[in-house]
């Protein structure tokens, strides 16, 4: 987790601060610096900290034994598992011929917001681990499940954004490689799968803005660079730190709206927007910013609220998390037991948090909803003794 933290970082932060971090301090003043410094600092903490606690709950710590158990799946789970790949492909379709048509800021109507958006997107990020504990464990194909999952791939691809597909494929990826041993091979595997998805991003990130049937052009804001993400975060937070330099902090209220995200508009018209609306549309003078939202990385909330020592705080909470999730990968052996792929997608998670953490709270409920609806149906039977008739529920 703390390389994938680092990842982030050198991903999101460093192109951005590397092409806009002097037109970030003439566009913003000193709030340009701080945003600049804040996520440096705050990022070293993150990962100093990670280093620290990992230590502390090693130390002493023993290595759980792999257990030798048969993998047993009822055929509900695989009604559940077909039901949600299709109805994400149903789902997806009309999305991707929105974008196709008219780009993603040109047919507004490709957008599914609200819920409805994370619960699917929870589903992109559960159904590769699904899909491939079934082929690895029961049909002890492995193979087959990058076959199943392609489709879903492309879906996100062809959708235009770059997160969405990124996501998808590190949480497949996480459950290989937690399943199995890395080596050379599997390495260049890696690299080379790396290479692609950077290649990708590039053509994604034009053809996501108008798509292939519009040459209409909009103008829309663009802190991003032409070297990793466009996600624009050190430009985003500079507006933050621009904003409460002249007003009081939040005090708890921006992190509040997880309480009541899941209301919808149409019940609740005065309901309150979260902070990667209202600010960004405070500061869009003159640029179309319907349907746009910003980002503020991992410490824009905890700054809102609290300043910069509520971000320190939150940063310390970060990292102990971090630690105590690679911790249980490393000492819990989760081979062979369907929690694997529930940590194959806090992968996938991790970067989504770096982003933007509230949002990985809306993914991460609906991950646990689908997640427990399904891990009901699958058991193991403990084989070292013979005994094939006790099942466990994992």
């Amino acid at each position: 987790m703390g390389g994938l933290w680092a990842f982030a970082f050198v991903y999101m932060i460093v192109p951005e601060g590397l092409e806009d971090g002097k037109a970030l301090l003439t566009e913003y003043g000193i709030s340009g610096y701080l945003s600049q410094y804040y996520t440096l600092i705050l990022n070293s903490i993150v990962l100093m900290a990670y280093a620290v606690f990992l230590l502390m709950r090693s130390h002493n710590a023993t290595l759980k034994p792999i257990e030798n158990v048969e993998v047993v799946i009822q055929k509900r789970y695989l009604y559940y598992v077909y039901a949600a790949y299709f109805l994400f492909i149903a789902m997806m379709i009309p999305i991707v011929l929105g974008v196709i048509r008219g780009g993603r800021f040109n047919d507004a109507g490709a957008i599914i917001s609200g819920f409805l958006a994370q619960v699917i997107r929870g589903m992109g990020l559960l159904l590769p681990p699904f899909i491939y504990f079934y082929y690895a464990k029961v049909k002890k194909t492995a193979w087959k499940a990058l076959v199943v999952c392609s489709p879903l791939f492309l879906l996100c691809f062809l959708s235009g954004t770059r997160m969405f597909l990124l996501f998808s494929i590190i949480s497949f990826a996480g459950i290989w490689l937690i399943e199995n041993k890395i080596d050379i091979k599997k390495v260049g595997l890696i690299s080379l799968l790396a290479f692609s998805l950077a290649s990708a991003s590039v053509f994604i990130r034009e053809f996501r803005r108008f798509g292939f049937g519009s040459t209409e052009e909009i103008e829309q804001a663009d802190h991003g660079n032409s070297l990793g993400s466009n996600e624009g975060l050190l430009a985003y937070n500079s507006m933050l730190v621009h904003y409460f330099s002249a007003h009081d902090h939040s005090y708890g209220k921006e992190s509040a709206f997880i309480l009541y995200f899941w209301v919808p508009r149409e019940l609740w018209p005065d309901k309150p927007n979260m902070l990667e609306a209202w600010l960004w549309r405070s500061y869009a003078v003159g640029i179309s910013s319907e349907g746009h939202s910003s980002s503020h990385a991992f410490w824009g909330y905890s700054y809102a609220d609290f300043g910069i020592w509520g971000s320190v705080i939150f940063s310390l909470l970060i990292a102990s998390g971090l630690s105590l999730i690679d911790h249980n990968v490393i000492y819990q052996n989760y081979q062979g037991k369907f929690g694997i792929t529930l940590i194959a997608c806090m992968y996938s998670i991790v970067l989504i948090f770096y982003r933007s953490p509230l949002t990985t709270v809306f993914y991460f409920i609906s991950i646990l909803i689908i997640y427990n609806l399904v891990k009901k149906y699958v058991y193991f039977n403990p084989v070292e003794e013979g005994d094939n008739d006790r099942k466990a529920e994992i």
